[in-house]
């Protein structure tokens, strides 16, 4: 299976339901983490300043000597890359289903329907959205032109 066809399965269809559903502060508490999101915004730099350096030698005519360290890297990555295509399929599976256990339990607590349709919660719940969303984009936007951002 391609990774553009696996992509597509685990990530494409989710994020249009993200997208298209309206959501509250139960929805985005468990998955806000300050520390976190300022780590992933250093972790674009650090992507942004590597773009820089690659932009320099894509200018550059010493590309000879790039095919080879290429080479060593594909040989040397192809099983780590299989063992973490291995994890990620397994932890995407039990996150969408833990889920969608959460999910309903949050429907059967009637009592904490009012408060979490609060203003003040959906504001907030949207806001932290937005963030998650924007990290999304980002991600997607870098995987679309063949990158990786370390630590993600």
């Amino acid at each position: 299976m391609s990774f553009d066809n696996l992509r597509g399965k685990y990530i494409n269809n989710d994020i249009i339901q993200i997208q298209e559903s309206s959501t509250n502060i139960l929805d985005q508490l468990p998955s806000y983490n300050s520390y976190q999101n300022n780590a992933f915004i250093r972790s674009l730099n650090i992507e942004y300043d590597e773009q820089c350096s690659l932009n320099k030698m894509l200018l550059s005519d010493d590309i000879s000597n790039k095919s080879e360290k290429i080479k060593e890297f594909v040989s040397g990555q192809s099983d780590n890359v299989n063992n973490e295509l291995d994890s990620l399929e397994k932890v995407v599976n039990d996150l969408k289903k833990i889920c969608r256990e959460n999910k309903n339990l949050e429907n059967e607590k009637e009592e904490l329907q009012e408060l979490i349709n609060s203003p003040e919660c959906n504001e907030i719940a949207n806001k932290m959205r937005k963030i998650k969303s924007l990290k999304t984009d980002i991600l997607l936007f870098l995987d679309q032109m063949g990158l990786r951002v370390q630590n993600f």
